[in-house]
């Protein structure tokens, strides 16, 4: 059985260097996650290697926060039930233009948000994940002893 902790930790690690080529795998019949790291912190022999592991077959890439509607999509959501409509349309204003995570996390600040908004996100990331591997059919344990990384940080 997967730990979740394992695979939020892989998650985590994907999602972090997705722009750099960074990806993340389980193989629920191994019980056994595989990260292939970014350009920018693996040699091109540690990626070949991570790769070639998926030769073998039964490996099912991870989902990524858009897949999860954890991009915008979350962001809308808080903003709806923590913000007056006035400040819900200066979202969807913040949005509409580049560095928008800058500028609603000011806007976070400013309203004394940011811990809430920080607090909600990781359980909606958390609730999503549980919800994909549930949906996968992929067992999964709460116990971080009962994994087995095969390759997930620590």
């Amino acid at each position: 059985m997967i730990s979740f902790k394992d695979f939020y930790d892989a998650y985590d690690q994907a999602e972090f260097g997705r722009e750099y080529g960074a990806k993340a795998f389980v193989n629920a019949a191994e019980e056994r996650i595989l990260v292939i790291p970014s350009e920018m912190v693996a040699d091109e022999e540690e990626i070949e290697a991570a790769e070639t592991e998926l030769d073998s077959g039964g490996w099912v890439e991870f989902p990524d926060q858009y897949e999860l509607h954890l991009g915008q999509e979350l962001v809308f959501r808080f903003a709806s039930v923590h913000l007056s409509p006035v400040d819900c349309q200066r979202v969807r204003r913040i949005f509409s233009r580049r560095s928008a995570y800058g500028r609603w996390k000011d806007l976070l600040e400013e309203h004394g948000l940011l811990k809430n908004w920080h607090e909600f996100s990781e359980t909606e990331e958390i609730n999503a994940l549980k919800n994909w591997l549930e949906e996968m059919g992929i067992p999964f344990t709460d116990n971080p002893a009962a994994g087995n990384a095969g390759g997930a940080p620590c």
